[in-house]
């Protein structure tokens, strides 16, 4: 087989033998050629590789598409027959380019965010500034809905329209999990939320420790409450019903 790239067989490193995972093409991690870009080579007689033309490249996901980045230092997605999913213009993509209930969020030349969904179409344009100090937005899709800024102080949640939920904003916020979300609606006053934007047992707490999705077959958050006597650690379940840490 005529290989379109040559590759330097010192940059297969040991843990891209040992933990990549193919495509049904037979593509796992990138190789790097000898013109000092990268590509990828399938481990199937007779499937074209794919060439080295990209300045950086990621290993491909379970769903079939990696990340890459142009010798200008865009990104874009292409899938394991090489084809361009997202076209190499976005500055930036969150979590390596992986996508998340068919969503991925990608940053403009203005560092503005929005998202892409499968079909490499801007479904959700590139409008959302996240700051420094936005450093607990996951800014991906969980259960249907995302956390997005508003302004510097304020976010709310939408759904993969762009569509704001419930006409509701909140101080801070973590992801749906579990059919709830943790959402912070003054200085140090957090409760849960379901999918209606409803407060879930009547309960508020001083901050979130963990929400649903840390652990316990997501059974649990951990919170925090102030009490009379002090600061204490309780986890709540999908009931609302509080068991004391310390």
């Amino acid at each position: 087989m005529k290989k379109l790239c040559l590759f330097l067989i010192l940059s297969i490193t040991l843990s891209s033998i040992s933990f990549a995972k193919y495509t049904k093409n037979g593509f796992g991690c990138p190789q790097r050629g000898i013109n000092g870009l990268w590509g990828y080579s399938s481990y199937i007689r007779g499937v074209k590789d794919i060439p080295c033309i990209y300045k950086d490249a990621e290993c491909f996901t379970d769903d079939g598409t990696a990340l890459v980045m142009n010798e200008k230092g865009y990104y874009g997605i292409i899938v394991d027959n090489g084809k361009i999913l997202i076209p190499c213009k976005y500055r930036s993509t969150a979590y390596y380019g992986f996508f998340n209930e068919g969503m991925i969020s990608v940053m403009n030349d203005d560092s503005l965010w929005g998202f892409c969904d499968y079909k490499g179409k801007e479904v959700i344009p590139c409008k959302y500034n996240i700051g420094d100090d936005d450093y607990f937005i996951d800014f991906r899709f969980y259960e249907g809905y995302a956390l997005v800024p508003v302004d510097s102080n304020t976010y709310m949640f939408i759904d993969k329209t762009g569509k704001q939920m419930w006409g509701l904003t909140f101080k801070s916020g973590r992801h749906f999990s579990e059919g709830y979300a943790a959402v912070e609606v003054d200085t140090n006053t957090w409760m849960f939320i379901d999918k209606t934007g409803k407060q879930m047992w009547g309960l508020t707490f001083k901050d979130i420790i963990d929400d649903f999705s840390w652990g316990n077959q997501g059974c649990y958050a951990r919170v925090g409450i102030r009490t009379e006597d002090g600061y204490h650690i309780y986890d709540v379940n999908t009931r609302g019903e509080l068991f004391f840490r310390r």
